[in-house]
């Protein structure tokens, strides 16, 4: 687990840790009310921009550029700026006075358009290009989207509001999270377009990718919302979350390339807002 993941864990714990600890006869439903229950909820989740990554060890130097030398690979950097999206989620738990604990599924998922920011060799120093080799390529990238399923172990403190109809909340969360990056493609398509061509034929540089890629990490979550009693046994409620989700890193190959490899993706600022209505059924008396 990487440092920054160690933090949010630990801060998630001493979030529910300060939720089990403060809550206290009084707070949340009426004391001693030791109940069962079941959700659903659904909305729009969102995200920051995040940040896609990737390098390989490359060792061809392509005819659009100045290499100077043998390259020992590349670096690329993309944005990903997504459009708001569905958020569901699914949960059972029980509660203990004015705490609740409950086990949560959800899946939240962004479409997302990929920006090119950069590209540079492996070792940082820059891409030059080489507009004399008489070649040109042309370059297609894309990406469908985003989605993080999560699987969490979630704390909430109740609040009670003067008749006690409506029960605000705060909550944390920590568990596991399965990221995926969908409809990854890839695509540059070498010609010669103004002679001398010297070299390999143009097509033979010609590379293509076109892949999901996924990768399990932590979650941290945080919540508040208020649920609102229409009976004895069912609520209706406002949820309002932020997530913290590790990083996606994952390797794969091409589908065309001059020379066998593989390359890395890493997808940072994974960070996604939600919103969601919900119905919790209270189970029994």
């Amino acid at each position: 687990m990487h440092g920054s993941g160690r933090r949010h864990a630990v801060g998630a714990g001493l979030a529910i840790w300060a939720l089990l600890g403060g809550a206290g006869a009084g707070t949340g439903q009426e004391p001693g009310s030791e109940r069962w229950y079941l959700s659903a909820s659904g909305g729009t989740t969102t995200n920051p921009t995040m940040q896609q990554t990737g390098h390989n060890r490359d060792t061809i130097c392509y005819p659009t550029f100045l290499c100077g030398g043998t390259p020992g690979g590349y670096r690329w950097s993309y944005d990903l700026v997504p459009d708001p999206g569905p958020a569901l989620e699914l949960a059972a738990g029980r509660s203990f006075g004015g705490v609740r604990l409950e086990v949560s599924a959800a899946r939240r998922s962004n479409s997302v358009e990929e920006e090119f920011t950069g590209i540079t060799f492996l070792d940082g120093s820059p891409v030059l290009p080489n507009g004399e080799s008489g070649y040109t390529s042309t370059t297609t990238t894309r990406v469908d989207a985003v989605t993080v399923r999560t699987l969490t172990l979630n704390a909430y403190r109740d609040f009670r509001l003067g008749g006690g109809r409506v029960v605000p909340y705060l909550g944390a969360g920590l568990g596991l999270a399965l990221s995926e990056l969908s409809g990854l493609f890839f695509s540059s398509e070498y010609s010669c377009v103004e002679e001398p061509c010297s070299g390999r034929p143009a097509a033979e540089y010609n590379s293509r990718q076109d892949t999901d890629l996924s990768d399990t990490g932590l979650a941290v979550l945080l919540f508040a919302g208020a649920d609102y009693r229409l009976g004895t046994s069912l609520l209706v409620g406002l949820k309002a979350s932020y997530g913290r989700v590790g990083d996606l890193q994952a390797t794969s190959r091409y589908d065309v390339h001059p020379l066998p490899g593989t390359n890395r993706t890493t997808i940072s600022g994974i960070t996604p807002w939600s919103a969601v209505l919900g119905l919790k059924y209270l189970v029994g008396d």
